[in-house]
């Protein structure tokens, strides 16, 4: 009630604020102040220019002083103006209905059957009118639309009279019973049946705390992945004498295509994913917006965009066999998301998620060809085969050369994967050298015939040359030199393919 009076004051001060003015008098009329609210709708009726809310709201007004005859002006009024809306006509055939003029009550009534013949009430009543010489029954007398003109596709039917109450009404207009707790009934204004609110399938509050759970989940997922990727990069360390890279575990962490991009590419995708944790609510809510779907909170539209960002970026780490799927569940993830916590039509709904893919693939895209060139992009059909044929084969990766006698050359050339693209980021090989014990120790040779790249004394076997970056379809050249005759072996492991000569 402050609330109320503090809206009277400004209304005072400021009288040809038309906007507080309209609201004021429909917050009078609630509080049953209706000849307060009488003086500002008349105000309004001569200064401004939304006639058909005015005109509602000020013969109900009337109505409810028990002014029916100036009730029935204004919506005579109303009706020259708006001819063809009929639940002014309706608003207008109860009122006469209650002035005691049945007769004129009844012409209202076959003109509203005129104009629409499939109506629910109008064939009813005009029967009623025409059989019926003593007064109608209190219950058939109530106004059952809103007189409001704000909202005639969404109402609360009041539990008590049956009357129709716009969304914004806290008590019924007509018999002043509390209707605030009720859910809007869609449907046409004409509907004078009541009908129960329907009950909500799932509270706001479960799906919130359903996509706070699963995206905590899936974040901590993809931050223990990235993590675990960025530990296994520090364990290399660059030697820039011989441009080696000495790697402090095992040797065979790099025979597989996924464990090479899993380190090199461990920063390209959390940038990547990092970007989509920004993008995705963006571009969700922008999609939301093109399809006029305004009635979805803006927090439900982050939290799911967020949701998906991280499921999306947890795919990206899935096993390479598997990798070319990977898309398609944040994809249908987000149409079921959609579907189930957006609460809209399915062509609406259908529209938002073709929208934000089209948004958040063009966004990822961009980023990764930002980042990775476009031949990371053009060739991953051809780095998607070759993984999944290299990685499903038993010991891939590991490949053992003849075993030779000292002095020892192996001529040996990396098969390129298919794609320009991987075969720079699988580049790297390692070279182990083992062999009879000897005095002195025997030297290792690396060349590309031309050049040589490494030139040590071996101190003990096992000798590890580890990560050397190479090139497909290049030839290379391993010698070894020293006590003649003793048998050494060389095995080579890397994602890339060697294939030996003499």
């Amino acid at each position: 009630m402050a609330e109320l009076w503090e809206l009277v004051r400004y209304v005072e001060a400021h009288p040809n604020d038309f906007a507080q003015r309209w609201r004021l008098a429909k917050k009078l009329y609630m509080a049953w102040e209706y000849r307060l609210a009488l003086e500002h709708l008349q105000v309004l009726k001569k200064e401004w220019t939304r006639k058909l809310n005015v005109l509602r709201y000020l013969s109900a007004t009337y109505y409810r002083l028990g002014r029916y005859e100036e009730s029935v002006t204004e919506l005579e009024a109303a009706i020259a103006i708006w001819p063809n809306d009929v639940s002014l006509r309706e608003q207008m055939a109860r009122v006469l209905e209650v002035a005691g003029r049945r007769l004129d009550a009844g012409k209202v009534w076959e003109e509203i059957l005129e104009m629409s013949p499939q109506h629910p009430l109008a064939s009813r009543s005009v029967r009623r009118l025409q059989t019926a010489s003593k007064e109608s029954p209190s219950e058939e007398l109530h106004l059952a639309d809103s007189d409001s003109g704000i909202s005639l596709r969404a109402m609360r039917i009041c539990p008590s009279c049956g009357a129709q109450n716009s969304v914004e009404f806290d008590r019924c207009w007509q018999c002043h019973a509390t209707v605030s707790s009720l859910a809007p009934t869609p449907g046409p204004a004409s509907a004078v049946t009541p009908k129960p609110a329907r009950k909500r399938k799932v509270e706001p509050w479960v799906w919130t705390l359903t996509f706070g759970l699963v995206t905590v989940a899936l974040l901590a997922a993809g931050l223990f992945l990235t993590l675990q990727a960025y530990a296994r990069s520090k364990l290399v360390l660059n030697m820039p004498e011989d441009h080696t890279q000495v790697y402090l575990g095992a040797p065979e962490d790099y025979t597989t295509v996924y464990a090479e991009l899993a380190e090199t590419l461990w920063f390209t995708r959390v940038l990547v994913g990092g970007a989509l944790v920004i993008v995705w609510p963006l571009v969700l809510r922008l999609s939301v917006v093109l399809f006029r779907a305004h009635e979805v909170p803006i927090g439900r539209v982050v939290g799911v965009g967020t949701g998906l960002a991280a499921l999306a970026y947890l795919s990206s780490w899935s096993p390479m066999a598997y990798l070319a799927y990977a898309p398609i569940l944040p994809a249908i993830g987000s149409l079921l998301i959609i579907l189930l916590a957006f609460g809209l039509s399915f062509p609406k709904a259908l529209g938002v998620w073709v929208a934000q893919m089209l948004f958040v693939i063009t966004a990822g895209v961009t980023l990764v060809i930002a980042l990775e060139g476009t031949e990371a992009v053009t060739q991953v059909p051809q780095t998607l085969h070759y993984a999944a044929a290299h990685d499903a084969v038993p010991n891939a990766g590991i490949s053992r050369a003849p075993e030779m006698p000292i002095p020892a050359t192996w001529r040996v050339q990396w098969t390129s994967s298919g794609s320009n693209w991987l075969d720079k980021k699988v580049a790297g090989v390692v070279l182990d050298i083992q062999g009879e014990a000897t005095s002195p120790m025997p030297t290792v040779e690396f060349r590309d015939g031309t050049q040589t790249f490494l030139y040590k004394d071996m101190p003990s076997y096992p000798f590890r040359i580890f990560r050397y970056p190479v090139k497909a379809n290049h030839p290379y050249e391993v010698l070894i030199t020293g006590n003649p005759g003793a048998k050494v072996v060389l095995t080579m492991y890397g994602a890339l393919r060697p294939s030996f000569g003499n």
